[in-house]
């Protein structure tokens, strides 16, 4: 199917290049066949309305172009698995960064600098800048590391700004360091409490728990088969996917042939098994949806149960600090992919389905354990997915860092004050 779907195309567009040389042709001709001097009335008509429609299409497709031209709509450009071999996580790497997922389109082009311990943050002494320096220790995932953002419009450095221009707390100094990196849950959070948790000595550990892929990580089984559904998309969808793009793309700097291209491509991708038989539902659908089925899947169980257990360790390991514990909690399905996003809030209705289990779970064991929580889904959602989140990454803007910061300062700066 998908070499007839190119042979189809191809045809198109000679089709289109024959069409051209035949008007070429007929305005070669003497006018006054032109003119329809040799022509029956009725051809005359049909060639007139023939015209117009076709006048009416151009001036319509005229007027696509400039409103997306004016909406800063862009050609979009697909990612490549290429662009992920230049990224390096190690400490003081340096690289342009982006997105993720190869066949997804290009959000943004972030130059990334990572400090000495690889992390996206600057470098921080062990030492206090003054005794009264107050230190907050941020853990957690790709939504911490933030590579998507210059590393000053990071919540973590906005927060930092913040605290330090408005001295809340009457310290005269203020510092929040970063430790997160992307396909990390909470056992490899805990390791890097235990190896700056004492380097540091925080007087606050916030860690923002992901209620998606946290789960799917804090559980081996799930996790490889999630890792496996990535290398499939990764190899069989997404290069599928670039090169019908590609095929569509007849006019590289017309939006308006970008967005039809961009559609097509997302639609012959989502459906992919109905044109490939090697492909099938595994290799679209993310095994993350699990998390959101009725009755819940035995892994998934297994996976909440562990959660529970590690986010207790990560509380002892915090008060042993002799630091306040904190948990702020980002949720959505976005981490799962916009197919996957789509599917999930077309079954939210659906028995089946409990698309708020994950957050519920993270407020009643917050309760249960007397740990202080900021819940950042319903806020965002408030203001607005589109606006918050970028439109194919997935992870926070700027405008979404700006809004996690602007949530975080009270209710970090009331919990220091009691």
């Amino acid at each position: 199917m998908e070499r007839a779907a190119h042979d189809c195309f191809l045809g198109a567009r000679t089709l289109r290049n024959g069409c051209l040389l035949e008007v070429m042709e007929t305005v070669e001709r003497p006018f006054e066949t032109f003119a329809g001097r040799d022509s029956p009335p009725g051809s005359r008509r049909i060639a007139a309305g023939f015209a117009l429609a076709l006048g009416g299409i151009v001036c319509a497709a005229l007027a696509l172009e400039i409103g997306l031209r004016l909406c800063g709509y862009r050609v979009p450009i697909l990612l490549t698995d290429k662009a992920r071999e230049t990224y390096r996580i190690a400490p003081q790497s340096r690289f342009v960064y982006f997105g993720y997922l190869p066949g997804e389109v290009e959000d943004f082009h972030n130059p990334v600098e990572l400090n000495a311990e690889g992390f996206h943050d600057h470098d921080y002494g062990t030492e206090r800048p003054t005794p009264s320096t107050y230190r907050i220790l941020v853990l957690g995932d790709s939504y911490v590391a933030a590579l998507e953002v210059p590393l000053e419009q990071t919540f973590h450095k906005r927060l930092e700004d913040r605290l330090t221009r408005e001295d809340p707390l009457g310290r005269g100094s203020y510092q929040v360091i970063a430790i997160g990196q992307g396909r990390t849950a909470q056992e490899t959070e805990i390791e890097w409490l235990r190896r700056y948790g004492p380097r540091y000595e925080p007087d606050l550990v916030l860690l923002l728990f992901f209620c998606g892929n946290d789960f799917m990580e804090n559980d081996p089984e799930i996790f490889a088969e999630a890792s496996a559904f990535g290398t499939r998309y990764i190899t069989k969808v997404a290069p599928r996917k670039i090169r019908l793009y590609h095929e569509l793309l007849l006019f590289p700097h017309s939006r308006l042939n970008g967005l039809a291209a961009e559609a097509a491509a997302e639609y012959y991708a989502e459906h992919l098994d109905r044109f490939d038989p090697s492909v099938g539902r595994a290799d679209i659908e993310s095994p993350e949806l699990g998390l959101y089925r009725n009755p819940l899947p035995a892994p998934w169980q297994r996976a909440f149960d562990r959660t529970a257990k590690l986010l207790e360790v990560a509380r002892r390991e915090t008060e042993k600090l002799h630091a306040r514990f904190v948990l702020a909690s980002l949720s959505g399905p976005q981490g799962i992919g916009e197919f996957a996003e789509r599917a999930l809030w077309a079954r939210a209705r659906d028995p089946g389905f409990d698309y708020g289990r994950p957050d519920r779970w993270v407020d009643e064991w917050a309760e249960r354990a007397h740990v202080p929580l900021l819940a950042l889904g319903p806020p965002l959602a408030a203001i607005g997915r589109d606006k918050v989140f970028w439109k194919h990454d997935q992870h926070l803007n700027p405008a979404g860092h700006a809004a996690v910061a602007e949530r975080l300062y009270p209710f970090l700066v009331d919990l220091a004050k009691h």
